[in-house]
């Protein structure tokens, strides 16, 4: 997630000059032009991220899905650190499934 988060502020970051100077190239020739410009970017960069975050969505939920490790290879069993599963109590799994 961090590295999706970085990747997407680094696109942002990486445009926002060019960005302002079309704006304000477009303002100054006609402010109407100006807003519209960045009206349509704003619009087309909130699909672009939002459409970016759903499909790290659906890579995580098929990724980790049934508790494996499904990418690269389907499958792969996960599995939890010793000393975690101590400390919650599940070293031997799920022992009763009864409330």
């Amino acid at each position: 997630v961090t590295q999706k988060q970085e990747e997407l502020e680094n696109i942002e970051i990486g445009a926002q000059n060019e960005i302002e100077k079309q704006a304000i190239f477009l303002y100054e020739q006609d402010p109407n032009k100006g807003k519209t410009f960045l009206t349509e970017y704003g619009k087309k960069n909130c699909a672009y991220v939002l459409q970016a975050w759903d499909d790290l969505r659906k890579l995580l939920v098929f990724k980790y899905n049934d508790g494996l490790d499904n990418v690269p290879v389907e499958g792969k069993k996960v599995g939890y650190p010793k000393e975690w599963l101590e400390k919650v109590g599940y070293e031997k799994g799920p022992i009763s499934y009864t409330k």
